[in-house]
């Protein structure tokens, strides 16, 4: 029977799946140090558009509908934020995609957007994320208003 060892020890890991191993370690200095830093330049560059594009769609659809501090109801709120989360998938999902192809690979080979869209793969995943999103940012925008 193998053993699987979960090594979550750092907050950039996302992929249990490099470290299934029965000796940990040996898996560890394999993929050296950098490693773990494998596709984490997608994340970087992308958070200030995400955070952008959330914050701004939430509050332009709060505006247009009216939402003020006196009328502000669950169902107004969870409306607006969901559809920040979904408004926002459509830069999250290719980031996720190329974070995580990255770091499956193993070959060294170079994974690029463009490469992506040739493969008419650049939105895989789109319909996953929208479903993690919306209500997720939904429920943030609820919970956070409503109680402020």
């Amino acid at each position: 029977m193998t053993k699987f060892y979960n090594l979550n020890f750092h907050p950039f890991l996302h992929s249990s799946s490099t470290f299934h191993s029965n000796q940990p370690t040996s898996t560890l200095f394999r993929i050296q140090f950098i490693g773990l830093y494998r596709g984490i330049t997608s994340p970087l560059y992308c958070l200030t558009f995400i955070n952008a594009i959330i914050f701004g769609v939430y509050g332009n659809l709060s505006r247009s509908l009216g939402v003020t501090a006196e009328n502000r109801t669950l169902a107004s709120e969870f409306a607006c934020g969901a559809t920040a989360g979904v408004a926002q998938t459509f830069i999250t999902s290719p980031m996720e995609l190329i974070k995580t192809r990255k770091q499956l690979n193993t070959q060294g080979g170079h994974v690029s957007i463009r490469s992506l869209i040739k493969q008419r793969e650049l939105f895989r995943g789109l319909t996953a994320t929208i479903a993690r999103d919306a209500p997720a940012f939904g429920t943030y925008f609820a919970t956070y208003q409503v109680r402020s």
